[in-house]
């Protein structure tokens, strides 16, 4: 029996991010090319699936046109968020000295001059990863969310590491994902509970732990504390400490929704 809910997922983003992808070359919205690849996520995920199950050549090769794809629009977000965390902690002095801004031009016109020729690679990729999807059996596309979701629980119950936080994140993302690949009974099921909602919640505390810890690393490979400006100087004094704070702040976060699924891990075990 075809897994239906995978194909209509798969169909779904794989429309959705081309239209996302056309609509930001057409505009220029940050917003379309977040939105472009939070679908693109969602592909790479039933391609998990899909290899993990029965690897092949067409898979391969789509495989690496949307990891091509999502490293060059990962490159321009990145550039994108940096900048409007600079603006948004008035940090003229860091802008003026480090030129994000100019980067990030180039970066945005880069992809824009690219934009037509990945859309005609992925509107074609597209027809193949549909016509391969349809050959699996429900019952295995439903074992990839199991799989996920033993995994993470395994994790959790050994002891997750602070360096294991952001690949945790990812798979706590990929069992939010592939839930709705579900037959709708089972969907029902776990919409209905806590589970999901509070995967959810957890993959968005560690993102915000993880954008300090980004930003941290910008700031140091800077080098602007060994500048000869004061004011530049004070500037990054300034930030640094914010960001250590902000850090421990959602570090506690994390760490505190990791105690409660690993409690609940635990009674489930014991019940």
């Amino acid at each position: 029996m075809p897994a239906d809910s995978f194909i209509k997922y798969i169909r779904t983003h794989l429309r959705e991010a081309v239209k996302l992808l056309r609509d930001y070359e057409e505009n220029g919205r940050e917003e379309d090319l977040h939105q472009f690849r939070v679908s693109l996520k969602k592909i790479r995920c039933a391609l998990d699936c899909m290899q993990k199950i029965e690897d092949n050549t067409k898979l391969k090769k789509v495989r690496y046109r949307v990891k091509r794809i999502f490293r060059q629009t990962g490159e321009v977000r990145d550039a994108q968020i940096l900048l409007q965390w600079l603006k948004k902690n008035r940090m003229p002095l860091t802008i003026a000295y480090n030129k994000p801004h100019q980067r990030l031009t180039e970066l945005e016109m880069q992809l824009r001059k690219d934009i037509p020729t990945q859309l005609k690679k992925l509107r074609r990729k597209q027809k193949v990863l549909l016509e391969v999807a349809d050959n699996y059996a429900a019952e295995d596309i439903e074992a990839c969310f199991f799989n996920l979701r033993k995994l993470f629980r395994q994790l959790l119950s050994a002891g997750v590491k602070v360096e294991q936080w952001h690949e945790l994140r990812k798979l706590a993302k990929k069992i939010v994902y592939s839930y709705h690949w579900l037959p709708p009974e089972q969907f029902n099921f776990l919409r209905r509970s806590t589970e999901i909602q509070r995967l959810d919640e957890l993959q968005a505390a560690i993102g915000l732990w993880h954008d300090e810890i980004v930003r941290k690393e910008w700031m140091g490979s800077q080098k602007n504390f060994l500048s000869g400006d004061e004011k530049l100087k004070k500037e990054f004094r300034r930030t640094w400490i914010r960001i250590r704070e902000s850090e421990t702040v959602h570090a506690k976060q994390v760490r505190h929704l990791l105690n409660m699924e690993q409690r609940k891990i635990l009674r489930s075990v014991q019940g």
